[in-house]
């Protein structure tokens, strides 16, 4: 198994950006939670809860920059380990990004959210998607059928 580097800069790219993105959530549901709740609508909930939903998922998006960076770390030590686990993180994040992109897309053909903003979002999202698309495609290219350790 030979990483091509544009695999394991993906992987570490994404991972940092993932990890800026959970901390600025952290810090925004815990400092900034009456802010964010202030740009919301009338709604039922308070801005306790809203800023423990935006901790919350500032917490996740820190575990997805982590699963990233392990994947970066595993392809450039060439660790057959790390296939699977790093073909099925790039399936689902590929997916994942078609649908965001497809969503992005229709709120800016709706006029639900603004198309100067929605419609970059939904190109960048469908290209990201291909690069995960990619990177699955090229780590199941890596697998070796059981039983073949040549």
């Amino acid at each position: 198994m030979t990483p091509p580097r544009l695999a394991v800069l993906l992987l570490a790219v994404i991972a940092c950006l993932m990890a800026l993105a959970g901390i600025a959530g952290v810090v925004v549901g815990v400092v900034y939670a009456e802010w964010l709740y202030s740009l919301l609508p009338p709604v039922l909930i308070d801005a306790a809860a809203v800023g423990g939903a935006a901790t919350a998922s500032g917490i996740v998006v820190l575990l997805l920059a982590g699963i990233h960076g392990l994947g970066a770390i595993g392809l450039a030590r060439r660790e057959p380990r790390a296939l699977t686990p790093v073909a099925v993180l790039a399936a689902a994040m590929s997916l994942l990004a078609i649908g965001w992109a497809a969503a992005a897309l229709v709120s800016a053909a709706s006029g639900s959210g603004p198309p100067a903003a929605m419609v970059p979002a939904g190109i960048g999202l469908g290209l990201l998607a291909l690069a995960y698309a990619w990177l699955a495609g090229w780590v199941i290219g890596q697998r070796q059928p059981p039983g073949d350790r040549s």
